[in-house]
């Protein structure tokens, strides 16, 4: 099952400001997402060219099975 188009948009602009973030900037984020991003990431050791992933905390999200209907 696809995310929606405004929830696949959100989660593509909470990565885009992470990766910002942990580099300097001043992104847009979710408080427990900067609590994240400082516990597991190690801002002296970054490489520049790398994408960081996105650690979302199971406090701040909910995963349900979907239901499929044939």
């Amino acid at each position: 099952m696809e995310p929606t188009t405004e929830k696949k948009g959100l989660v593509v602009k909470e990565l885009s400001s992470v990766n910002g973030y942990i580099r300097g900037g001043t992104g847009d984020l979710y408080s427990a997402t900067k609590q994240a991003m400082g516990k597991y990431i190690q801002k002296d050791k970054l490489k520049e060219q790398y994408t960081y992933p996105l650690f979302l905390r199971n406090d701040t999200f909910r995963v349900e099975e979907a239901k499929i209907y044939q």
